[in-house]
């Protein structure tokens, strides 16, 4: 069996499909292991989240581990600056390598106010920015005081980036200090209008970074009002709603898988990869596997 990959050796020779898996709130992942079992040979690395929106769960490195050892699939493990400081959080990460985790994606973090522990000390020693380059310090061999390590690390770094945010010539900007701190991927929050998405990426296409568009396909109706009106950074087009409202599970499911598909096949000549945050649901993940093994996504076009 193929040890762990680095998502920048990946992208190196092919285009990619990782999904999203969220930890438990608790010891017993076995629920997070059945929903990883259908898709684990159909993906080429599996994102752990890293208590998402400030609610408690285990730890992403912990269960990105297990999941290596259990399916020997690649996996990138989320990293946020929020509930850690520069001591704990260079342990955490020379501890996840030394577990067999080879990528990550470093986040700032969401605050703690909007979520279960609201009276928890937020840490935020530094943003992202700071934890890039922080990572790339590790894999350089040093801690961050420049003392040398036993054995360096070697990260793919991650960062996320907003294609629908209200100021994308600041997100841009954002997105340039990363990819000068040491950033070699960025996984994109979903996106639901081409439109949206082209810009983005005509915007991001001097910094040479490549992109794993994020998409988050509409299982309900409920789901996409829940998205538009409480999750940060996420916006739902007024005709989507409409669209999606049909007073039916089942078609309202079918209506938003064909929406995903839809924004595969807008993006996919301009994308390294897609990230696909499934909500739980397996079988949208692996329709939307399917569509885009139909159409080789996965293979790099010829050089021009």
């Amino acid at each position: 069996m193929q040890g762990p990959v680095r998502i920048p050796d990946l992208l190196a020779h092919r285009r990619v499909v990782t999904v999203e898996v969220k930890p438990p709130k608790g010891c017993d992942v076995g629920s997070a292991l059945a929903e990883v079992a259908p898709i684990a040979d159909r993906v080429d690395a599996v994102n752990i989240t890293d208590s998402t929106l400030a609610r408690m769960k285990i730890s992403s490195i912990a269960l990105a581990a297990i999941i290596q050892e259990r399916f020997g699939v690649n996996t990138v493990f989320n990293f946020t600056a929020r509930d850690r400081n520069l001591i704990g959080l260079q342990s955490e990460l020379l501890g996840g390598w030394a577990l067999g985790c080879r990528n990550l994606l470093a986040l700032t973090g969401d605050a703690v106010a909007i979520g279960d522990h609201p009276e928890a000390k937020p840490v935020f020693e530094f943003n992202s920015v700071g934890l890039v380059k922080t990572v790339r310090t590790l894999n350089e061999g040093t801690d961050a005081t420049g003392h040398p390590l036993e054995g360096k690390p070697h990260y793919g770094i991650g960062v996320a980036a907003n294609p629908t945010a209200p100021k994308l010539e600041s997100e841009i900007k954002r997105l340039a200090k990363k990819v000068e701190a040491g950033a070699e991927f960025v996984m994109t929050q979903p996106v639901y209008e081409p439109q949206s998405l082209h810009r983005f990426l005509d915007l991001v296409a001097p910094l040479g970074i490549p992109v794993l568009l994020g998409i988050l396909p509409l299982k309900s109706f409920k789901l996409a009002r829940f998205l538009d009106e409480k999750v940060p950074g996420v916006h739902i087009p007024t005709d989507l709603l409409a669209r999606m409202n049909k007073g039916d599970p089942e078609a309202e499911l079918a209506q938003g898988t064909q929406e995903a598909m839809a924004m595969l096949d807008a993006a996919r000549d301009r994308v390294a990869g897609f990230h696909i945050m499934p909500a739980g649901h397996t079988g949208v993940v692996l329709a939307l596997v399917d569509h885009l093994d139909r159409v080789g996504f996965r293979a790099l076009p010829p050089p021009q």
